[in-house]
């Protein structure tokens, strides 16, 4: 495979109230991307000067047994018959090698079987914020979270029905190669064509409520929550990078309060 490409500029905001410093905001990729070989160093070293780290949710300390079961259907109820003809043969041909039985794949709710299927197009690395979490948990930063884990979870589960799924499956090929587009994108700091992929209009328009559940409204949740921490200053903020995307991510809406917020481009 080539050799990793660092970010010359990573999805990150420096966040200024007046003439301060408020924080810095970083977009993750939440799989396929090795932190520590293909990150710009810059990232590190924001992170290391913080007093406050802020991610979505506590995903790092639960049990993974517990979320497996969050992802089933009870028994009876499966995604297999909802999909269209030869869709399913799919799902079990892409996921064989996860060793699971065809009738757990079965009982698996949408939103994991699609997560499992962008996973396996990606290379297989320590997520991003599972990375930053390590580092902040054990500089003693303070971790702030957005978000519930059931929430988060509550959130996929109804922006990822079967509806998306079976669309998802009907073009693999398109699906694969925006995948590998965005990651891509992401490892050159392409920000343009990162927001292009992220809120691709075809998909857009298919699927609205994905979106909106997805990001737009999880960005103005978590933009009140943002603001007493910026303005305590010393903030490194680490979530998905889309949420930092276009005329409704987090950026955009702390202007809206009064802040300015630039890109960092080391």
């Amino acid at each position: 495979p080539p050799a990793p490409v660092v970010t010359t500029t990573p999805v990150m905001f420096e966040v200024k109230k007046g003439d301060v410093v408020a924080g810095y905001l970083f977009g993750t990729m939440h799989t396929g991307v090795d932190a520590e070989k293909e990150l710009n160093p810059i990232v590190f070293r924001k992170l290391d000067l913080a007093k406050v780290v802020v991610m979505e949710a506590d995903v790092f300390n639960v049990d993974p047994f517990e979320i497996a079961k969050t992802a089933m259907y009870p028994p009876g109820k499966s995604v297999k018959k909802d999909l269209a003809p030869g869709r399913w043969q799919i799902v079990v041909d892409r996921l064989s090698s996860f060793m699971l039985p065809e009738s757990s794949l079965a009982q698996m709710k949408p939103w994991f079987i699609g997560t499992m299927l962008v996973q396996k197009m990606l290379p297989e690395v320590e997520p991003i914020d599972s990375v930053l979490y390590k580092r902040a948990e054990k500089a003693g930063k303070k971790l702030v979270y957005v978000e519930t884990v059931k929430e988060q979870l509550d959130m996929v589960e109804k922006s990822f029905d079967v509806k998306v799924l079976d669309d998802m499956l009907g073009d693999m090929k398109k699906t694969e190669a925006m995948t590998l587009d965005l990651a891509d994108a992401y490892r050159k700091g392409d920000v343009e064509k990162l927001t292009k992929l992220t809120f691709d209009a075809e998909e857009m328009k298919k699927h609205p409520p994905m979106f909106d559940l997805l990001f737009f409204a999880r960005n103005s949740k978590w933009v009140p929550k943002l603001v007493p921490l910026l303005d305590q200053g010393g903030v490194f903020v680490a979530v998905g990078a889309g949420h930092l995307l276009g005329d409704k991510g987090v950026p955009a809406l702390l202007v809206k309060q009064g802040y300015s917020v630039e890109r960092i481009k080391p």
